[in-house]
């Protein structure tokens, strides 16, 4: 990777500062797209990175990394309307798919912000990577009306994956729909966390707090998830886990028609979530903040499940 200098303010002394890496392919408002028959492979950073594009098709095609690169995300629409993805193949290593809506600045500027709408993921293989099919973490100015359907997320440490950005990044998500899905050897089936910390801030107290804070416009919200017909077989860690804000706890609901097939008898008892103070866990169904509805009372088949024993 490339590296350049700058100076730090000692006499002579220089901090290097590393390059940012290219983009796969990076669409900017680009209206009415095919992407179709192609391979992509290799991409230094995200592989396909549409913003603010709308009427986008990606089909019949393949997207590979090596599964230990680091931020080689296959597909991310940021600001995006009415956008499918069918067919494809993804092979990477990081998300598989990433849907994105922006950050706020510093100092809470928004003006560059537009919402992401409408997409559509269908007949897709994910085989491995970090996340199958990821909202967030940059996800300011809103995520709406995401559909995934009749996938199967094999090998990937999470299957349907929610992370909001900090108190101050505010963000609506919501009609989020997995349906009809094979998850096979996932570490995590589904996870909403909203103290997600992969930011430089991200351990921080005003974003770990468990405590509440007043609702403000910087304050995250996610509303409205279903999953239906989801199978998870080989499952290491969980079934779902929603950790949400006191402030606004995410209302999620799952009905999920088909049981857990099989755990992975071999996992060990892991986080499942980037979080602090969450413990290691090998449950079926864990929650906190969070308002979720399941009509499956496979999923909840072991010990119940005691909030405090996970989340301190």
């Amino acid at each position: 990777m490339a590296l350049a200098t700058r100076a730090t303010g000692g006499a002579g002394r220089r901090k290097p500062v590393r390059a940012r890496c290219a983009r796969g392919l990076h669409l900017v408002s680009c209206h009415k797209t095919q992407l179709l028959g192609f391979t992509i492979r290799n991409a230094a950073s995200w592989t396909i990175h549409p913003q603010g594009c709308e009427d986008l098709t990606a089909a019949a095609s393949t997207i590979i990394a090596p599964h230990d690169s680091p931020n080689t995300d296959g597909f991310n629409p940021e600001s995006c309307r009415n956008v499918m993805i069918s067919g494809v193949r993804f092979s990477v290593g990081d998300d598989c798919i990433a849907v994105k809506a922006g950050k706020r600045g510093p100092d809470g500027e928004d003006d560059h912000l537009a919402e992401t709408r409408g997409i559509t993921v269908r007949h897709c293989l994910m085989q491995p990577g970090h996340g199958g099919l990821v909202i967030g973490s940059e996800m300011s100015g809103g995520v709406h009306d995401v559909t995934v359907e009749d996938c199967d997320m094999i090998g990937t440490d999470r299957g349907l994956r929610l992370k909001t950005g900090a108190r101050s990044g505010g963000g609506m998500v919501g009609n989020i729909t997995m349906r009809r899905v094979l998850l096979d050897g996932v570490q995590t089936a589904l996870s909403a966390n909203a103290h997600y910390h992969c930011d430089a801030d991200g351990h921080d107290d005003w974003v770990q707090s468990r405590n509440p804070a007043p609702v403000n416009d910087g304050t995250p919200f996610v509303d409205g998830i279903t999953v239906e017909d989801v199978e998870i077989r080989n499952l290491a860690h969980a079934a779902g886990v929603f950790l949400g804000l006191p402030d606004v706890p995410s209302a999620t609901s799952l009905s999920a028609t088909s049981p857990i097939v099989s755990h992975d008898p071999s996992a060990v008892a892991t986080p499942p979530i980037m979080a602090d103070r969450v413990r290691p866990m090998r449950m079926r169904l864990v929650f906190e903040q969070a308002d979720v509805v399941c009509d499956d009372p496979a999923l909840l088949n072991d010990a119940p499940v005691s909030i405090s024993s996970y989340f301190d």
